[in-house]
C-alpha cells in the first residue's frame, strides 16, 4: 500500500508529481521565452551606434581630455546676462568654438547642445567662449565641452552643473 494515496488510487501521488514538474517547466518556458523576446526588442542603452568608430578613437578622447587637465587650463563653465560663458587657461591650439553638450543621465529627451564663439580674453587673461542664453530643467546635469578648430577637436572635458530651480 505504499502507492496508494488516502482516497485509496495508486500512484495518484506521482501524477501530482509529474503535473508540478510540467507547470514548473511550462513556467520557466515562457518567462524565458518573454526575456528573449524583451532583450532583443527592448531599448539597448549601453551600446551606441558608432561603438566600432568610437572605440577607434579612444586614444584621441583620452588625449584631448588630458589637455583639459594640464595645469593653468581649468575649465569653468558660468551663466551671464547674455548667455552661456566657458573660460579656459592657455588651450594648446586656440580653438575657435566649444561645444556644449548638456544632458541628463535620468531623461535623454531633455539633451541640449550649445555652440560657444571665441570671445577673446577675460580681465584674468582666461581665454572666452560665448554663446546664448539656454533654459535647463532645475537640477544635476552633466556637460561635456568640446574645443574645435577646423572642425576638428582639439581639447574635451566633462563638468558637472547644478540648474538652480
Amino acid at each position: 500500500m505504499a502507492n496508494q494515496s488516502d482516497d485509496g488510487r495508486k500512484g495518484s501521488g506521482l501524477v501530482t508529481w509529474i503535473i508540478a514538474v510540467a507547470v514548473m517547466f511550462t513556467a520557466m518556458f515562457v518567462a524565458n521565452g518573454y526575456l528573449i523576446w524583451y532583450s532583443s526588442n527592448g531599448r539597448h542603452d549601453l551600446v551606441r551606434s558608432d561603438y566600432y568608430d568610437a572605440g577607434l578613437d579612444e586614444d584621441h578622447v583620452m588625449a584631448r581630455n588630458a589637455l583639459a587637465r594640464k595645469p593653468g587650463v581649468a575649465a569653468e563653465l558660468q551663466t551671464t546676462d547674455s548667455g552661456w560663458r566657458v573660460t579656459a587657461g592657455k588651450v594648446a591650439e586656440p580653438a575657435e568654438i566649444c561645444r556644449a553638450h548638456f544632458y541628463r543621465p535620468d531623461d535623454e529627451r531633455l539633451d541640449r547642445n550649445l555652440d560657444l564663439k571665441a570671445s577673446g580674453l577675460t580681465p584674468q587673461g582666461m581665454q572666452s567662449w560665448s554663446g546664448a542664453p539656454l533654459a535647463l530643467r532645475p537640477g544635476n546635469w552633466i556637460v561635456h565641452l568640446s574645443w574645435e578648430k577646423d572642425g576638428k577637436p582639439v581639447m574635451e572635458t566633462s563638468l558637472n552643473y547644478r540648474s538652480p530651480g
